[in-house]
């Protein structure tokens, strides 16, 4: 059985369940088309999602097909998201309202529950414009046939500004004064999961006095199509993709600001059964259910699962594995991890620029704190909690992403080299080695 790498996060264990269930028969609902067999497996501090590759192919073609033949078909994805993504928040802020501490546990129960079907109900809009913008961006970058920078910025670009480029436009004209009303308004980014904590009042003054100038240079779309000699139907293509660019930035804004209304609440079930929230975070669904039952759990999966653990997605059952299991597992699905060429790293050119540095590797969001002005972030992907390590560093360069990822929109309004999709950069290039990005291709030097 061969399987397609999908993606690699720190995610929580409920997290990836919820990630497996939007794409099974759970959600049959809204897909023409749906999976039987996905797994999550550990990779360095990370969780990577791999798909059953013919699977994966059906599964694809189900929602170009479905979701993204034309701009109105595409808007059924869009609504989801919209539409999901606002009561989902109006829910989380309900409970971030209320008195959680004055609950019981099968009123915690009854949240918990809520909290559970409503990501998983969220996840599917979610991971369907992930999946159409990796595909539409990358399609379309093969297909363009010029090398202007400025045409290839304005047809890349999302059709609105993202929350991330608003604040770096707030910042530059933010007074002293205003950086705490600053940090109100934005404190929930870096919220992705329930392991993750909002930006304190240092973090932001972090983020405002390391702000880098934006670049000024842009062309319209209108003249980005004319000089690119675009057909009519390509028009609508690029079209359809710029507003999933748009998109992928607003359902991330819905998932992190319920997150963040979210997590008083987790933190009093973690409470009630004795360890941190970052801790829960390694619990499953089931497990944690079973606590507001009847008040027991088994804390020993912890520490295990702390170090790496597996999901597997079966026929609508998900199995959790951690320790010497996960090896066992992996070797009765005849799970074989893909070769690693190291002769060249190479990737997709999100923003040309030739620069030499001290390479930093980020795999996860702790590792940000590594990065120093000039030094070249070499990152599985980003997030708009990464945006102030981004300001310092010199270049960036990522594992994953296309054309429309959020490195290459943060880099090229930030004028910085930028390689997005290598594969392998975080798995060949060392932590402290001295590194060369010149337009897409990254030398180590020593």
């Amino acid at each position: 059985m061969k399987w397609e790498r999908i993606w690699s996060r720190r995610y929580s264990v409920q997290y990836s369940e919820m990630i497996l269930y939007s794409v099974s028969k759970r959600a049959e609902k809204y897909l023409k088309f749906y999976m039987d067999k996905m797994i999550i497996i550990p990779d360095g501090n990370n969780e990577v999602c791999y798909f059953e590759e013919q699977e994966q192919k059906q599964f694809m073609k189900s929602i170009i097909d479905y979701y993204s033949s034309n701009l109105k078909d595409m808007n059924k994805c869009f609504d989801m998201v919209l539409g999901f993504g606002k009561e989902y928040e109006t829910f989380a802020k309900q409970i971030y309202d209320s008195d959680v501490k004055k609950m019981d546990n099968l009123d915690l129960l009854s949240i918990y529950e809520a909290f559970y079907e409503w990501l998983t109900v969220y996840q599917i809009p979610l991971f369907l414009v992930f999946l159409l913008n990796e595909y539409w961006s990358e399609k379309l970058n093969d297909e363009l046939d010029t090398d202007d920078d400025l045409v290839r910025q304005a047809l890349f670009r999302p059709s609105k500004k993202s929350t991330v480029i608003k604040m770096q436009e707030e910042v530059m004209n933010l007074k002293e004064e205003d950086v705490e009303s600053f940090w109100n308004k934005y404190k929930w980014i870096p919220c992705l999961d329930i392991q993750y904590n909002p930006w304190t009042l240092d973090d932001v003054k972090e983020y405002v006095s390391n702000i880098a100038e934006m670049s000024v240079k842009r062309m319209g779309f209108a003249e980005a199509v004319k000089k690119a000699g675009l057909k009519s139907s390509q028009v609508e293509q690029f079209k359809m993709m710029k507003e999933l660019g748009y998109m992928k930035d607003v359902r991330d804004d819905y998932r992190r600001r319920a997150m963040f209304y979210l997590l008083p609440f987790f933190d009093e079930v973690a409470g009630r059964m004795g360890i941190s929230r970052k801790e829960f975070a390694y619990l499953t669904g089931k497990e944690v259910e079973k606590f507001l039952k009847i008040g027991v759990f088994d804390k020993s999966v912890i520490d295990e699962r702390s170090n790496g653990f597996m999901l597997t997605l079966e026929n609508d059952n998900i199995r959790c594995f951690s320790g010497k299991d996960i090896s066992i597992e992996l070797e009765k699905i005849g799970f074989v991890e893909d070769k690693v060429d190291i002769g060249s790293i190479k990737g997709i050119v999100a923003n040309k620029g030739k620069v030499k540095g001290t390479a930093k590797v980020v795999r996860t969001v702790h590792d940000i704190l590594k990065i120093e002005k000039g030094d070249i972030m070499v990152a599985v992907t980003t997030h708009p909690d990464f945006v102030p390590a981004m300001q310092k560093a010199a270049a960036i360069v990522t594992d994953e992403g296309g054309l429309l990822c959020h490195a290459a929109i943060v880099s090229r309004e930030l004028g910085k080299p930028c390689v997005v999709g290598t594969k392998i950069a975080t798995k060949t290039i060392s932590n402290g080695s001295q590194v060369e990005v010149d337009n897409g291709i990254i030398r180590i030097i020593k």
